[in-house]
Parts: C-alpha cells; structure tokens; sequence
C-alpha cells in the first residue's frame, strides 16, 4: 500500500472510531434516563437525532480526512470511499455497545422494551376504536420478537446493515466535499 492510502486508513479509523465513541455516549444517555423508542414520535424523533449525529460526524471527519490525506481535493469517489470508511469503524464501535448492553450489560432490555411498546399500542388502538381481537393479534407478534436472541451473528449483520447505511449518507457527504476540477471557462 502507499503511503496515502495508508494514511487514510489510518485517519478513517481514528475518527471511525470517535464517531462511534460519540455515538456510544448518546446511547448510554438514552439508556441511563430511560428514554425508549416508544409511540410514534418518539422514535421518529430519536431516529431524526441519531441520523442528524451521523451525518455530521461523518460529514465533519471527512473533511477532515480530506484536508489530512489530500490537502482538500478529493473527487466524489474518494469521498464516498472516506465516509463509508468512517462509517464501517463507527459500525464496529456502535455494533459492539449495542451487543454488550443487550447481552451483558441489560439483558432484560429488549423485554422491558417490547412490554412498554406492546401497551402503548395496546392503549392506542384501543382508543382508536380498534376490536380486541385486533389489538390481541398485533400483540401476539409482538410478543414473538421475545423469543430472538442476540448472537455474535446479530453483531455482525448490524455492522454490516450499519455500514451500508452509511453509505448512503456518503453519498450525500461525498458530493459536499468533492472539490470540481475547474473548467477553462473559470
């Protein structure tokens, strides 16, 4: 490898690794205040903030890359390859958080979660007029989600569904920090 490619990596994965980290922190809030996704707004809103951290993030460190490994210009290509860099290393810190506090740290969550969002919806349908046998019926495949256990293979498909999500917010990075090559008529 030459030596840009090697400081690339090296840079991706040091600001990989500190979104992630960031990212990590945001969850451990979450966590410690006891705020679940639960509803409707609640979770698009959570969504919308942690999109809104990755976006930043990878669109902030890319720049950073850029400006460590190519004094700035990068074309659309090296950008999209820089931001999914990031991501996949974020991914791997993230992925791992999640594993732990899933399987080590709480592992009662995810049933704590799914009776808090089953009566929710319990509540809401209801008053929306829905019948019980309805609302007994959407609860039961709630309820199904009980019985998934969090493996090492989880792990490595949320790396691996994470990083091509932040490849698609690469895309968008990619085209705000490429630098156009100028034309003669400039």
């Amino acid at each position: 490898m030459d030596t840009r490619t090697n400081q690339m990596l090296k840079s991706t994965t040091t600001y990989g690794l500190a979104l992630g980290i960031i990212v990590v922190i945001y969850s451990l809030i979450l966590f410690l205040l006891n705020i679940m996704p639960i509803g409707i707004v609640k979770p698009f809103i959570l969504t919308i903030v942690s999109i809104a951290i990755y976006f930043v993030g990878i669109l902030m460190f890319s720049k950073k890359v850029s400006k460590e490994v190519y004094n700035g210009e990068v074309t659309f290509q090296q950008g999209l390859l820089i931001g999914i860099l990031i991501g996949f290393f974020a991914a791997i810190i993230t992925s791992a958080y999640s594993y732990l506090q899933n399987v080590i740290i709480d592992p009662d969550y995810m049933n704590r979660y799914i009776s808090a969002q089953g009566e929710w919806m319990a509540n809401y349908m209801s008053s929306k007029g829905l019948p019980g046998d309805q609302v007994d019926s959407v609860l039961e495949g709630l309820d199904a989600a009980r019985d998934t256990k969090i493996t090492f293979g989880t792990y490595i498909k949320s790396v691996a569904f994470s990083t091509l999500g932040f490849g698609v917010i690469s895309l968008i990075t990619a085209a705000i920090i490429r630098k156009r090559e100028k034309t003669p008529f400039e």
